[in-house]
């Protein structure tokens, strides 16, 4: 190593990849093991916490036997490279691995990876992830003993068959064995989890999401728990979010009114797919829908040594969690290109002038939060717009959209309509209806009975 690349290691501080140690001791090769697990790193030794040089006795012997003792102590045995360096007229020593290909490695029986600055000890979900990428498989890959083919679903079988043969040109065999045996859906005759997941009845409650409709954090105005057959989830959560969020209308100095939904619903149908692919199936994922956001919550935290941003902006390639399901997905075309899901979501939101999502990950739950166009405009924040439109948006109340918005599904709707539908009181009503009116967006045509509302462009 150069004088300048040990300079530039020198003059970094403890991070993912760098830690300092005063002497060579088992916390040495904890953090050896930690950084093999996550991007690899360099453990500096002869140098404290603090960054200063205190070098340490060493000689070539030495360092063949840390090595060894390194190896010992490791499974696979891990073999560090290490550089004897001079800094300040003192001996430090330059431990460093890279990422290893067997994951993962332990440290005298126990498994650790590399987090930001320190590291943890991984739990059994992680040790599970990291076997299954070293062997190229997913936890849907497993095939429970006490399950056979004749628990599955041959109706449900036949309807994956016909969708991906609707989309394919060279068609696939109708023949459920060998469709099960083309996706690797069955191992020594047995259903995997993830023929269990999509075909198996009695395997239904391992599919449950619940969806809530909240008023409150405490106070549940709807729910709906679906248990249904993976393929046919995702649309039919949707249909239920959509019922419980609204249309907007934008009104704008242009010859039509403007009409969208709160959220994109291509982009909640993507984070719909992304919990139903993704989600680690031992938990019951949830979905939230509140007043002004909707919440998506999944058992399953990330990858070791993933972060969010390397799904959104690519990074990294794509992990799956469940590949033979994701496999199935693909081929039915309810996803186009793995890992892409969540990208599209974001850029979705985007587009469509939602706040940005925000992610609540830690070892064991991805969340996400899904904010409505509502939060801006009650803040009079013109995003709900694109571009050539924004400067006609009329900053209306909450209670004025919830108005306009259901004038505008039926012109002969009623005030007391109104005051149902918009869950609004007498009250309410009345004196939003006259503030519409005062401000020139709205007007009464003909009487109140047999007469209809105009909203005015």
């Amino acid at each position: 190593m150069n004088k300048n690349e040990l300079m530039k290691i020198l003059n970094q501080i403890e991070s993912q990849n760098i830690e300092f140690k005063p002497k060579f001791s088992d916390e040495v090769i904890k953090s050896l093991v930690a950084f093999s697990n996550a991007n690899g790193g360099n453990v500096l030794i002869g140098i404290d916490d603090d960054g200063k040089i205190l070098g340490c006795n060493i000689n070539k012997e030495t360092i063949q036997h840390w090595i060894n003792e390194i190896k010992t102590k490791t499974f696979h045995d891990l073999i560090p490279k290490l550089c004897l360096e001079n800094a300040e007229n003192e001996n430090i020593v330059i431990a460093n691995v890279l990422e290893h290909p067997l994951k993962p490695i332990s440290f005298k029986g126990r498994y650790y990876i590399r987090k930001q600055n320190s590291n943890h000890l991984m739990n059994a979900t992680e040790i599970a992830d990291e076997v299954n990428k070293t062997l190229n498989t997913s936890f849907d890959a497993y095939a429970p003993e006490d399950y056979s083919i004749g628990d599955l679903n041959l109706d449900e079988i036949k309807y994956a068959i016909d969708i991906i043969n609707k989309r394919k040109e060279i068609k696939i065999s109708s023949n459920a064995n060998e469709f099960l045996t083309k996706y690797n859906l069955i191992s020594n005759n047995k259903p995997t989890l993830a023929a269990l997941l999509l075909f198996c009845d009695r395997f239904s409650y391992k599919r449950t999401v619940q969806i809530g409709v909240f008023q409150s954090n405490l106070i549940i105005k709807d729910e709906f728990i679906t248990s249904n057959y993976l393929i046919r989830q995702a649309d039919e959560i949707l249909e239920f979010v959509k019922k419980h969020i609204n249309k907007m209308t934008f009104i704008v100095d242009q010859p039509r009114n403007i009409q969208k939904w709160e959220y994109p619903l291509e982009a909640l149908r993507e984070l719909i797919i992304n919990l139903v692919v993704h989600r680690d199936y031992r938990q019951t994922a949830t979905i939230k829908i509140f007043e002004d956001e909707i919440v998506f919550s999944n058992y399953g935290g990330l990858p070791s040594g993933y972060t969010v941003d390397d799904f959104i902006l690519g990074k990294r390639s794509s992990y799956l969690r469940n590949k033979l399901i994701a496999k199935i997905f693909r081929e039915c075309s309810i996803i186009e290109e793995y890992s892409s899901g969540l990208k599209r979501a974001v850029k979705l939101f985007r587009k469509n002038g939602n706040k940005e999502f925000e992610f609540l990950v830690d070892e064991n739950n991805f969340t996400v939060k899904a904010f409505s166009l509502n939060k801006d405009i009650e803040k009079g924040v013109e995003k709900g717009v694109e571009k050539g439109v924004e400067k006609g948006v009329e900053k209306l109340s909450k209670n004025q959209q919830i108005i306009l918005n259901l004038i505008s599904k039926n012109s002969r709707i009623s005030k007391e309509q109104i005051r149902i539908e918009g869950e609004l009181t007498k009250k309410t009503v009345e004196y939003n209806i006259v503030s519409l009116k005062k401000k020139g967006l709205l007007k009464r045509v003909g009487a109140n009975k047999g007469g209809y509302w105009k909203i005015i462009e």
